[in-house]
């Protein structure tokens, strides 16, 4: 299976819900996407333990230390929760992996193609695979 570090932009886009859905504090939103991205890191190099600063698979820029520079930015124009949906899952699968060679708790169990995408009868506009999106909540 492959890893990737995810963009900024992917976590802004997290972010911007999970601060509309009152999920995380806006003054929160700087130290989240820094644990988020350095969880993330931590499993691609767990992942790909002969890659080095500036070889790993995700932007093409990217350091090792960008994610300690994280600095929330607002994502753009109106956030679907089927998006958001779509990015947590693939931002928990791209970190899923620990020390211990196994998937964490948090990732839904072992990766398969299977277990990335919630049945059909589950994607609807105010039901995703993490729950339902209140309405008042919703962008």
């Amino acid at each position: 299976m492959s890893a990737w570090i995810v963009s900024r932009d992917h976590l802004d886009l997290l972010l911007t819900a999970a601060i509309a859905w009152e999920i995380t504090p806006p003054g929160e939103a700087d130290r989240t996407g820094q644990m988020l991205w350095k969880e993330d890191l931590a499993s691609v190099a767990y992942r790909y333990p002969h890659d080095r600063d500036g070889d790993r698979p995700g932007p093409i820029d990217f350091r090792d230390g960008h994610v300690d520079t994280y600095h929330f930015q607002p994502y753009p124009g109106q956030v679907d929760p089927e998006v958001v949906a779509a990015a947590t899952v693939s931002l928990a699968y791209q970190s899923c992996e620990n020390l211990a060679g196994r998937p964490a708790p948090h990732a839904g169990g072992p990766r398969t193609s299977a277990s990335r995408q919630p049945p059909a009868s589950r994607r609807t506009s105010t039901s995703t695979p993490l729950g339902t999106v209140h309405e008042r909540r919703r962008l």
